[in-house]
């Protein structure tokens, strides 16, 4: 029982530790798309794109891992339950929130094609800057 616990404990690590990494990488993703308001680049949306396509695989790989530790490891404490189901519930939100930064790179790249940079978008990336 000892070993199947540390093994549960371990992927339970693993688990939180990719829905970090995964977070950190959202945050990075919505701060470049936020940039792209102020200073639209075609290129750049493209590479937005790309990063929200790992995020969303991550996301995937993510839920993957709490379906496997629940089948597999069949935790027994509610708490455990409750962890499980909020990395699921985390994993989907930021791979929402990374489609939002999709949408945000595209608006500004929409506006500059359209004549110009919308003054209260260019404003966004400041106030991001300051959410601290």
């Amino acid at each position: 029982m000892v070993a199947t616990r540390t093994k549960f404990e371990t992927m339970m690590q693993n688990l939180r530790d990719d829905l970090l990494h995964m977070g950190f990488e959202v945050e990075a993703l919505l701060q470049d798309a936020v940039v792209l308001l102020a200073r639209p680049l075609p290129e750049a949306v493209e590479e937005i794109l790309r990063r929200d396509d790992i995020i969303d695989l991550e996301a995937t790989r993510i839920e993957e891992q709490c379906l496997r530790i629940l089948t597999m490891q069949q935790p027994v404490l509610a708490t455990d339950l409750r962890t499980i189901s909020m990395y699921l519930k985390a994993a989907s939100d930021l791979e929402r929130i990374g489609d939002h930064a999709v949408n945000i790179a595209r608006t500004g790249t929409k506006i500059a094609s359209e004549g110009g940079i919308y003054r209260p978008l260019a404003d966004i990336p400041l106030l991001a800057e300051r959410r601290g």
